[in-house]
């Protein structure tokens, strides 16, 4: 008897034990499927940061045709993919997978930024960059993104110069020092976020050396 009851418990564990197997069978097909996915959407992304590329490279009035026209068509192709993978998840599975997509949001959030910074010379706010992914996940990708924009205008500042274009590093210093200046209002608990934004302060350095060079060579 006490014998038929432990067979009667291992067995019933054995059950258990398959459909755990099963299930996390299941997880682990849906979370691939999930990263095919993002891996199509790395596709336009991977386009559009060597669109971006283009910047440090040519004059400002090249801008809107070189690079602002095709990173529209690239951001747009992007954003249908992503709607299509927030078709396939469930809302309560967005944050438990969200690891899976998280730098390819930010470098569209990026692209975004730096279309945005190019068309108005300011900061695309992250109630806007929000509406661009119909979600209001990404705040700390929304910041790597300022972040990587800010590092982008600092190597470019060192381009216009070559590309003898002295009025623009002026014009990307002050919008750095304002980013610099809002973001330190914040207080970041992300260790990683902190470290970036410690780090801007060599971006800032660096287009003022920039521009006091321009000075002293009366260029400016």
């Amino acid at each position: 008897m006490e014998q038929d009851s432990k067979r009667l418990r291992t067995d019933s564990f054995k059950d258990q034990m398959k459909q755990l197997n099963d299930l996390i069978e299941k997880d682990n097909e849906h979370r691939q499927s999930l990263k095919d996915m993002v891996s199509e959407m790395d596709g336009p992304i991977q386009e559009g940061l060597a669109i971006s590329q283009r910047m440090h490279r040519i004059k400002e009035s090249e801008i809107s045709k070189e690079i602002i026209k095709p990173l529209y068509e690239v951001v747009v192709d992007y954003f249908l993919l992503y709607k299509q993978l927030c078709e396939v998840i469930e809302p309560t599975e967005y944050n438990k997978f969200e690891n899976l997509w998280n730098k390819s949001v930010q470098q569209y959030l990026y692209l975004r930024l730096l279309i945005h910074y190019f068309n108005h010379d300011d900061l695309l706010d992250y109630a806007s960059a929000k509406e661009y992914l119909g979600n209001d996940s990404h705040l700390y990708d929304y910041l790597y993104a300022v972040m990587q924009l800010v590092n982008e205008l600092t190597r470019l500042t060192v381009n216009t110069v070559i590309l003898n274009e002295f009025d623009r590093p002026k014009r990307i210093s002050a919008f750095i020092k304002d980013v610099y200046q809002a973001l330190s209002q914040l207080n970041f608990k992300n260790d990683g976020l902190r470290r970036k934004f410690d780090s801007l302060k060599y971006d800032i350095n660096k287009v003022e050396g920039v521009i006091y060079d321009l000075t002293l060579r009366n260029l400016n």
